[in-house]
């Protein structure tokens, strides 16, 4: 594993934000598919306007202009963190911990409730608890903006 990719949310974890429209144009990270695979690229790595996000030209590489397949948005550890609220009138503080088996991510209320979000990675921990938020109602995505609003 390459170590940008202990820094950003899996590819997995990319797609669900994707689909709950987490935004597309934020400079920074992301991971594009080729063919199969997914690679890591960093935005200046990228031929691409991120005003336009669909319109995607390509990597530069040895053989020439490749156009990828797929590319999605990989937020870093401290780029998710921006969009976590701290406290939710609803679920309480966000308690974060760390112990042998990784990176726990919980707000109060749903701890009763035996929710948590454990990843040995802690950007996915901040992914999951994203997605768990904005699938229950809790944060909206802004577009261009890198603040969730709770609702």
């Amino acid at each position: 594993m390459h170590w940008a990719e202990k820094e950003v949310a899996s590819v997995e974890l990319c797609k669900k934000l994707k689909e709950l429209g987490f935004p597309q144009t934020i400079d920074g990270y992301y991971w594009v598919k080729f063919s199969e695979n997914y690679d890591l690229y960093f935005y200046y790595d990228l031929c691409f306007d991120l005003e336009e996000k669909e319109k995607v030209w390509g990597v530069h590489t040895v053989s020439g202009l490749v156009e990828p397949a797929e590319v999605i948005k990989a937020p870093t550890n401290s780029e998710l963190g921006e969009w976590l609220p701290f406290y939710l009138p609803e679920l309480g503080f966000l308690r974060i911990e760390k112990n042998e088996d990784g990176f726990h991510y919980y707000y109060d209320a749903i701890a009763l409730k035996g929710c948590y979000f454990i990843e040995e990675i802690e950007a996915n921990a901040r992914a999951k608890t994203l997605i768990w938020l904005k699938r229950n109602g809790y944060i909206t995505f802004n577009q261009g903006d890198n603040n969730a609003q709770s609702r």
